[in-house]
């Protein structure tokens, strides 16, 4: 083993211990040196300079898509962090998540775009199931019979390019999210996706035709033409509760749900996010909640959620414009995002762009109230129950 392989090989180590040490919870599943726990068509995959390579040549095409597949567990509820970079070309690669496996290194499920495209890197796919799911940008809700609806943004298309969300040819770094039917997508800290996943298909319970709530983790060669995708510092983050039915507490068009506001309240359109491409149009506007602030009253939930729940949104000044910063959620036009956990009707954290605050909020008639101290608005609004039956 030469001097360089070995300094290559501690540096690898390093990073991994500053991984865990950096971030509780996490466990890293690729040890950085050779593919232990990891399963793929030979020929295809190996470690080079501790990261993954997954390569293709003229001369050694892939059979169509093929998947590395990880062996030492599935995915339900759960974190993963990765960071990936893939070589100049045409071609791309994806990160499937809750997939299942329906051939010889073949799944279908989850994915996640990997390509050097600002618009594409980053959003919702359905590998050999629903196919194109949520843009970059898009706030998507499926209902249980399998329709597609539009029903927010998480992010300005136009900011989140300009910032750039990607670098092309060079390393950027994914987080999922992943709680009972809601899923998230970041990409460089930049949220790109945000799904609220009803679909059952009652017919047939095994169909991939419908929403993945566990699966094995994958990493994609895509058929076609030659491509190079490398991946490293794949850390998983496993969460032990169990997750009930997420579901939107804004309906988009009225204050139906909410309680207070002393009239300051108001349903107020969205001003940003319909230049995107997108492959589903929204069925209606797309609208956010505006408190005049003055003195208005916190704005509450007409009937409080029972037992223990996650409650999350995006919340704006009047004003702010950032986009950026050094947060582990980065803000896009001053779009904030909000998660309050509430235990036993009192609330026990709160993050503000991932970072937990001593802030707390108001809890009016059980619920937490929504600040009216300011000229704000909110959007996207889901409760995400926490330890739920089944």
């Amino acid at each position: 083993m030469t001097r360089t392989t070995i300094f290559a090989l501690l540096a690898c180590a390093s990073a991994l211990a500053a991984n865990a040490a950096d971030e509780p919870g996490f466990k890293a599943i690729f040890n950085g040196k050779d593919l232990t726990g990891w399963d793929g068509r030979p020929g295809f995959w190996s470690v080079k300079d501790g990261h993954i390579r997954g390569e293709t040549t003229g001369s050694n095409p892939a059979p169509g898509n093929t998947f590395l597949i990880w062996r030492d567990g599935t995915l339900k509820n759960f974190e993963l962090k990765l960071r990936y970079r893939i070589h100049a070309g045409d071609n791309n690669s994806g990160v499937q998540y809750r997939s299942r496996e329906t051939g010889k290194w073949v799944v279908a499920g989850y994915q996640a775009e990997v390509e050097n495209k600002l618009g594409k890197t980053g959003f919702l796919y359905h590998e050999s199931g629903r196919g194109w799911l949520t843009d970059v940008g898009d706030f998507m809700e499926i209902s249980p019979d399998g329709k597609l609806d539009v029903v927010g943004v998480v992010a300005n298309p136009k900011a989140i390019y300009a910032a750039p969300y990607h670098t092309d040819n060079d390393w950027n770094e994914y987080h999922f999210i992943c709680r009972g039917n809601h899923v998230v997508h970041h990409l460089n800290g930049f949220q790109t996706v945000e799904l609220v996943d009803h679909h059952v298909n009652k017919a047939d319970a095994k169909s991939t035709q419908q929403r993945c709530m566990e699966g094995v983790l994958a990493l994609q060669i895509h058929g076609g033409s030659p491509m190079t995708i490398d991946y490293k510092d794949i850390r998983l983050k496993t969460l032990a509760e169990n997750f009930g039915e997420a579901k939107r507490l804004f309906n988009g068009v009225d204050l139906t749900g909410f309680k207070g506001g002393d009239g300051k309240w108001s349903v107020a359109p969205l001003a940003e996010g319909f230049e995107s491409p997108r492959q589903t149009k929204p069925s209606a506007p797309l609208n956010a909640l505006k408190c005049a602030g003055g003195g208005a009253s916190p704005l509450a939930l007409s009937t409080p959620p029972t037992g223990s729940y996650i409650l999350r949104c995006q919340r704006r000044v009047f004003g702010d414009q950032k986009t950026g910063g050094d947060t582990t959620i980065k803000p896009v036009l001053g779009w904030q995002t909000w998660e309050v956990e509430v235990t036993d009707g009192k609330v026990t954290t709160l993050q503000v762009n991932g970072t937990p605050t001593e802030e707390k909020l108001r809890m009016v008639g059980g619920a937490p109230a929504l600040p009216s101290d300011e000229v704000a608005e909110y959007r996207n609004l889901v409760m995400i129950p926490l330890n739920a039956s089944r």
